[in-house]
């Protein structure tokens, strides 16, 4: 099953443009999450990628999203971690990721 985006942003909490600032690279870091179906027009989202996002929400409002980013990529580049995001179990304490 696939999610435009506005239906993705409903079921995970996010609004449009976090969504779309989340599958763009920033700097130095690399993008939150890119959608698994669909990074181009059309875009469309996974129920994976709805659980990742959900989480990105929850994470989002109680840390900064430079934290997030920082952990997602060291997931991906200093432990070699590459299982969609959601397969990960991430916790915030307000202060580290």
């Amino acid at each position: 099953m696939s999610y435009e985006p506005k239906l993705a942003a409903a079921l995970s909490g996010a609004t449009m443009a976090q969504l779309s600032h989340w599958r763009h690279a920033s700097g130095a870091g690399g993008a939150v999450l890119v959608p698994e179906i669909s990074a181009t027009r059309p875009i469309l989202y996974s129920f994976r990628d709805v659980v990742a996002l959900r989480t990105c929400v929850r994470l989002r409002q109680e840390t900064s999203l430079q934290r997030i980013r920082r952990a997602v990529d060291s997931l991906r580049d200093d432990l070699g971690e590459r299982e969609h995001l959601s397969a990960y179990q991430l916790v915030t304490d307000g202060d580290t990721v």
